[in-house]
C-alpha cells in the first residue's frame, strides 16, 4: 500500500517510527508536509499522490489549513486514520470537553470567560483557587498556566485577552493526582502510561520536560479512555487522565499522540498497531 502520514517534519521520532514500520511490513509510506499541498475546490491543485490510505500528524498550530488537507483527501475517497470532523474537535479543546461532558464522562469544571466578573463567579462556584489556564488550542503542555489566586488569574485572563485569544479556565482537580496517557486505536486501549511533572512545574506532558513510565490502567481508567475516544470519533486517541482518590477525569483527547515516551516506557509497539490499523482500513 502507498501510506501517506501527514506531518511536517519526516524527521520527529513518531512520523520517523510510522515510516519505518510501514516499510519494514512492505507498504510505501511517504510523508506529505500539509503545508505544501493546496487543496482545491473546482481544479486539481495537487495530485493526491494515489494514496490508499493516510495517518494524519498534524499540530494544531496549522489546523485549520491541515483539516483541508484531510477533508481533500476523503473528498477523494482516501481512506484516512482520524477524520477532519474528528481531528477539528479535537484541536479545539473546549469543544470536545463539552461533547464529552455531554456524553456522561466526567470532566473538569471549565469555563471560557470574556471578563473578569465571569471568572471570579467560576472560581467562587468551584470553591475557589488555585485554577488552570491554558489556550483552546494549545499543543504539548504549551500556553498552560496555573494561577493560585484569582487575581492572578483575571491578570492572566486579560494577558490573553489582549492579545485577542481565548482562554479556558479549570479546576486544579483532585489531591495529588496522577497523570495518565491512554493510547486508543480503532476503540482497544493499547498502551497507558504514568506521566510524571519535572521538578517545580506541574505540567507532566513529554514536550516540556515531563517523564513517562509504564501504568497498569484500571478497568474503570480504560474505559473512560475508550468511551472517550469514541466519543471523540477518533480512530487513534491519546486520552489523558487524571486519577486521584475522588476518581477519575479525561482532561483532554488528542488526535496525534507522540508515540516516543509511549513506546520507551511501555515496550508496546505503537507504531505498528498504527500501521495495522491503516491496513485494516484499506481492506
Amino acid at each position: 500500500m502507498r501510506i501517506g502520514i501527514i506531518a511536517r517534519q519526516a524527521e520527529v521520532y513518531s512520523t520517523r517510527r510510522l515510516t519505518e514500520t510501514a516499510e519494514r511490513r512492505g507498504h510505501s509510506p511517504v510523508v506529505v508536509d500539509p503545508l505544501h499541498w493546496a487543496p482545491g475546490v473546482g481544479v486539481t491543485v495537487r495530485d493526491a499522490e494515489a494514496l490508499d490510505v493516510a495517518i494524519p500528524r498534524i499540530a494544531t498550530l496549522v489546523l485549520e489549513h491541515s483539516l483541508s488537507v484531510i477533508r481533500d483527501l476523503e473528498l477523494r475517497g482516501v481512506p484516512v486514520l482520524n477524520t477532519a470532523a474528528s481531528m477539528a474537535l479535537a484541536g479545539n479543546k473546549f469543544a470536545s470537553l463539552q461533547l464529552l461532558h455531554a456524553a456522561g464522562l466526567r470532566v473538569p469544571r471549565s469555563c471560557m470567560p470574556r471578563r473578569g466578573e465571569a471568572l471570579r463567579e467560576f472560581v467562587e462556584q468551584i470553591g475557589g483557587p488555585p485554577v488552570i489556564l491554558k489556550s483552546p488550542r494549545g499543543f504539548g503542555g504549551s500556553k498552560v498556566m496555573r494561577a493560585d489566586s484569582a487575581d492572578t488569574a483575571e491578570a492572566l485572563l486579560n494577558v490573553f485577552l489582549d492579545l485577542n485569544e481565548c482562554v479556558i479556565v479549570q479546576e486544579f482537580w483532585g489531591r495529588d493526582p496522577r497523570d495518565v496517557r491512554v493510547l486508543v486505536i480503532d476503540g482497544e486501549p493499547v498502551a497507558a502510561v504514568a506521566r510524571q511533572a519535572p521538578i517545580g512545574d506541574f505540567r507532566a506532558n513529554v514536550h516540556v520536560g515531563g517523564s513517562c513510565r509504564a501504568h497498569d490502567a484500571s478497568a474503570e481508567e480504560l474505559e473512560a479512555a475508550t468511551q472517550a475516544a469514541l466519543v471523540s470519533g477518533l480512530s487513534i486517541a491519546g486520552i489523558d487522565l487524571l486519577i486521584s482518590e475522588e476518581g477519575v477525569v479525561v482532561t483532554e483527547v488528542n488526535a496525534a499522540p507522540g508515540l516516543k515516551g509511549l513506546e520507551e516506557a511501555t515496550g508496546v509497539d505503537a507504531a505498528e498497531r498504527i500501521i495495522l490499523a491503516a491496513e485494516r482500513r484499506v481492506s
